[in-house]
């Protein structure tokens, strides 16, 4: 395999389901501790985002991982998850000293598929979807992702959104 070949970097849709550990953290504090986890991920280099979308349940992702495979990038983010939501919940408790979230749930923290819905890969990429013809699904996307704070499509505008993307190449 010649250097260039080792150096390839793939494209990954995936689409996360978060387990049952996110009944334990409020839905703004569980998407702000997302993008922390997902910031981490990028500024160690071990992903580069493309594009996002994260609701209460879900985490629709368009990445890249740099030298390491797929499954050590999701395992670096699945322990970042882990990470954000521990500290943040040791922040907002008051009385007692006992761990409020149950780290031994990291190894569950989201079971992976592949995203293969096309026409939102390519909004949350910063692309348009057009079609001849009026699909209510679609125009649903498209009042998501273009309104939603937690979205990469604020990115492609020229907005800074909560996570670090990478727009150079739509």
């Amino acid at each position: 395999m010649s250097k260039k070949d080792t150096n390839t970097i793939d494209t990954h849709n995936l689409l996360l389901h978060f387990g049952d550990w996110t009944k334990e953290v409020p839905e703004n504090e569980l998407l702000i501790c997302i993008s922390i986890a997902l910031n981490h991920c990028v500024c160690d280099k071990k992903i580069k985002i493309k594009g996002y979308l994260i609701t209460a349940t879900t985490l629709y992702l368009v990445m890249t991982s740099y030298k390491d495979s797929l499954k050590l990038a999701l395992e670096f983010l699945s322990e970042q998850i882990t990470l954000s939501v521990d500290a943040h919940l040791k922040h907002i408790q008051h009385a007692n000293g006992n761990k409020i979230f149950n780290s031994s749930n990291q190894n569950k923290m989201f079971t992976m598929h592949q995203l293969q819905d096309y026409d939102l890969i390519k909004l949350i990429t910063g692309k348009d979807v057009k079609l001849s013809y009026h699909n209510p699904r679609i125009a649903y996307f498209k009042k998501i992702t273009h309104t939603y704070k937690y979205c990469s499509v604020s990115d492609y505008k020229g907005v800074l959104g909560p996570v670090i993307v990478d727009t150079t190449q739509k």
